[in-house]
């Protein structure tokens, strides 16, 4: 009897050794999750800045300043200002249009398509809020839907919320919503010149890689973005896909290229945005 006992607790022991050394063996390279967070957050976080650069421009967001669009306003080699509403009556509309598409000078993105916008007071006020909505509208050829709603927090601080966000292509999408704080480090004052901006990013998101695995993420050490630069550059993430182990994406030192870190369980990977 007392073998039979001694054979049993054996083979248990075996077994949860064996359990054990398995889970131990499994080493999580889950990266997709990492690399559709990073587009999602690079698309939507462009949006806003670029827009911000024309509602400076073009306009007029002090009371009593003369509204330099009477209806249609170039300010590209192809965007063009349209559909736009009353001057200094609220809220005030106005429709940024890519037509066919065009690389854009002032950020090196290739953008077609339009983006609406809506201002409840002058953008320079604080307090007020502009809202974007895209149509048919693609940045580096991933189509962008949902809207992004902005509050003008302080002077040169800003609450960007994506609401509904999805990143598409013909063969994957992206779901994506946030609340992200910007504050501008530099270029603030040169108002109608977004190539010298730099900004730095705080907050969190959450949405649903291309192969349904939802995730949330929230940052940790604040990002840094050059708007003529298309990544991040500098900054920590902690990204947590559902049902694996909360990982960190690191984005360097500054440098401007898209390699980045991805450190989960004691291991890092090097990936690509």
């Amino acid at each position: 009897m007392k073998k039979r006992i001694y054979l049993t607790v054996l083979i248990l022991v075996s077994i949860t050794i064996c359990i054990t050394s398995c889970k131990k063996a499994e080493v999580d390279t889950e990266t997709q999750t990492a690399v559709d967070n990073s587009i999602a957050d690079n698309m939507y976080s462009q949006v806003f800045p670029s827009t911000h650069r024309i509602v400076i421009a073009d306009n007029g967001v002090k009371p009593g300043s003369v509204n330099r669009i009477a209806g249609t306003d170039t300010l590209t080699s192809c965007a063009v200002i349209s559909d736009v509403s009353t001057f200094g009556t609220f809220p005030f509309t106005f429709t940024i249009d890519y037509g066919a598409g065009c690389t854009d000078p002032h950020d090196a993105r290739f953008r077609k398509g339009k983006l609406k916008i809506s201002l409840d007071n002058y953008w320079n006020q604080v307090g007020s809020s502009l809202t974007i909505t895209f149509d048919e509208f693609y940045d580096s050829n991933i189509k962008l839907k949902g809207k992004i709603v902005v509050k003008h927090d302080a002077l040169g601080q800003y609450t960007v919320s994506v609401v509904d966000g999805i990143c598409e292509t013909e063969k994957w999408n992206i779901k994506y919503a946030s609340s992200h704080t910007f504050k501008w480090l530099q270029g603030f004052d040169t108002e109608a010149d977004v190539t010298d901006d730099i900004v730095e990013v705080s907050g969190n998101s959450n949405g649903v890689n291309r192969k349904d695995l939802a995730f949330t993420s929230k940052i940790t050490s604040p990002l840094i973005k050059a708007m003529n630069c298309k990544w991040v550059q500098k900054g920590k993430i902690e990204l947590t896909p559902e049902g694996k182990s909360a990982r960190t994406l690191d984005f360097g030192d500054g440098k401007c290229d898209n390699k980045a870190k991805i450190t989960v369980n004691g291991n890092t990977y090097d990936f690509e945005m």
